[in-house]
């Protein structure tokens, strides 16, 4: 909902001022209560078709006549607007003013508040493009369906002026283009770059992991040197030889037995004698 500025030359608090106001725009039906006080004067909060009946030139001169001043919003100015391309050149060579008064006597219904043409250059890549401001909205609603008759051709490929990326210019375009391959260069190396990351950080964690597994084990068991070598014969030596001692004993045993004489041996003996 469009939002309508009115400044008045008294001041707004004063409620005579007011009360003319709304008589004004009672035939507009605006009633008191879309009506709120602002800085220097007032704002109506009302629909497109009201804010639109009010804003007619036979409205705003009664307004200004009376000492307030309607500010047209930029919304109802774009929806009374169209534009107009490939113009015919015997027609786009006439003055802004030319085409208007020339727009007024073929079309009965037209009211022009404003026209403008566009400077044919590189950046006008549509050829020669009319922009054109009607009185009311349904004015360039009708505009843009019938079509205009402009001295001696029809214009019928017309758009509202809402659609303002027909007219941009091809400089902009091509650069917002390199712009954006740019913007797709620099977030392809990025990801390419977060690969490679990812890529290091993936192949880092195992290596840590298997460290982690070594530190983990038993550490090997040392090799012989010649000190334990030398031990060990020494050991089986010492072995052998507690080995070999019972043998030993059993020998001194049989040496003994055989140095005592028996009784018989002694018995024999004593005979002889």
């Amino acid at each position: 909902m469009p939002r309508l500025k009115i400044t008045c030359d008294g001041d707004p608090k004063d409620r005579r001022i007011k009360l003319k106001l709304l008589e004004i725009l009672a035939p507009a039906d605006v009633y008191a209560n879309a009506l709120y006080e602002a800085n220097g004067g007032y704002i109506i909060n009302a629909s497109e078709k009201e804010v639109d009946t009010v804003l007619e030139s036979a409205a705003t001169q009664t307004l200004q006549s009376h000492g307030f001043y309607p500010i047209l919003p930029p919304e109802i100015k774009a929806r009374r607007t169209i534009i107009c391309h490939k113009v015919e050149q015997t027609a786009f060579e006439n003055t802004k003013n030319d085409i208007a008064d020339e727009i007024e006597n073929k079309q009965e219904w037209a009211k022009i508040q404003d026209a403008y043409k566009f400077p044919n250059n590189r950046n006008n890549t549509s050829g020669n493009t009319l922009k054109i401001q009607f009185e009311t909205i349904s004015m360039a609603d009708k505009a843009t369906k019938q079509g205009l008759r402009l001295f001696n051709q029809i214009i019928q490929n017309m758009l509202p002026s809402e659609t303002p990326q027909i007219m941009e210019p091809v400089t902009t375009n091509l650069a917002t283009t390199t712009s954006v391959a740019e913007a797709d260069l620099e977030l392809s190396s990025d990801s390419e770059e977060e690969q490679e990351t990812d890529e290091e950080e993936d192949t880092g964690l195992p290596e840590e992991t298997t460290q982690q597994e070594t530190l983990r084990q038993p550490p090997p068991l040392p090799k012989l040197t010649e000190s334990t070598s030398t031990h060990t014969v020494t050991r089986q030596h010492n072995h052998k030889q507690t080995s070999q001692t019972p043998h030993a004993t059993n020998n001194t045993d049989t040496e003994i037995a055989q140095t005592t004489p028996s009784v018989k041996q002694r018995k024999n003996q004593l005979r002889k004698t």
